[in-house]
């Protein structure tokens, strides 16, 4: 399965555009070339490395065709790490869907859809992810999908806890929304509003410069901070045309969206995002 922007998962878990969900680990980097080989039996090429809004994917394929029971066609493992908020929420819609299998064992807690072999997903902290088998027919095969991916969910859940993780922490009562002060923000404008959690946080900010001199600002004030800048994109956000600045730094990933604003008029707001890397 490769995943294109207008791709959902098979469970159902969206990957909406412009959603970060912070630095995601790269897929292929979750089980080795000798782990694949072994969970579908057959030696396999090198992943293949896939990115869409909202996940990345890895694939990887046995060198062999036909050894799945379809003449012609390799056999396939993908792992998914979503990057989306969004994904979290539609994870948990699955996990109270009784309709679905509760998975122990791997990670905080998986899931897959009774109906269906593949695939498995799960969570580890606030990451979720998917593994997905592909390319079979078990009337001329006589592998396990289901198990393959429930092993390949294992090493992937493990490896995501692993000691390069690091350690979730429980959002305390007492934070309040802040924004963080090393993000820098054109002298001129001031905040309308803050709000976000220990994980993530944004800020309002309103003032006059134009939306180019304010693309402008960042290109150049971004990197001084520490951050990497991403290319310049316009948006529809409820009506009115957005230019998206993407960003991401030591331990955090947001976007800057540039709007004009009537309050006063000809001035320029910006609303300012981002989340944590956890």
């Amino acid at each position: 399965m490769t995943l294109t922007a207008a791709t959902t998962i098979a469970l159902g878990l969206a990957a909406p555009a412009g959603a970060a969900g912070g630095k995601a680990p790269a897929p292929c980097s979750l089980l080795t070339e000798k782990q694949v080989a072994t969970l579908l039996g057959e030696p396999v090429g090198d992943g293949k490395p896939e990115k869409a809004p909202g996940a990345r994917e890895c694939q990887w394929q046995t060198r062999e065709e036909g050894v799945g029971g379809i003449e012609g066609t390799p056999l396939g493992l993908s792992v998914v790490v979503h990057t989306s908020k969004k994904a979290r929420t539609d994870f948990d819609e699955l996990v109270r869907d009784q309709d679905n299998e509760i998975i122990d064992g791997i990670g905080d807690e998986a899931i897959a859809d009774d109906t269906f072999d593949v695939p498995v997903a799960g969570r580890v902290g606030r990451r979720i992810f998917e593994v997905d088998f592909s390319n079979y027919d078990t009337t001329n095969w006589d592998g396990d999908p289901r198990a393959i991916a429930t092993e390949g969910a294992e090493i992937v859940a493990d490896k995501l806890a692993g000691g390069d993780q690091p350690e979730r922490v429980e959002q305390p009562d007492d934070v309040l929304a802040r924004f963080a002060d090393d993000i820098p923000v054109p002298a001129s404008f001031m905040s309308r509003t803050a709000f976000g959690t220990e994980y993530n946080g944004g800020g309002a900010f309103g003032g006059d410069l134009t939306i180019d001199e304010v693309v402008a600002y960042y290109q150049e004030a971004l990197p001084g901070a520490g951050y990497e800048v991403g290319e310049p994109t316009t948006a529809d956000v409820d009506g009115v045309t957005t230019t998206v600045l993407p960003f991401s730094g030591p331990g955090r990933t947001g976007e800057i969206e540039i709007s004009p604003n009537t309050d006063p008029p000809g001035a320029t707001l910006l609303f300012i995002s981002y989340q944590e890397d956890v």
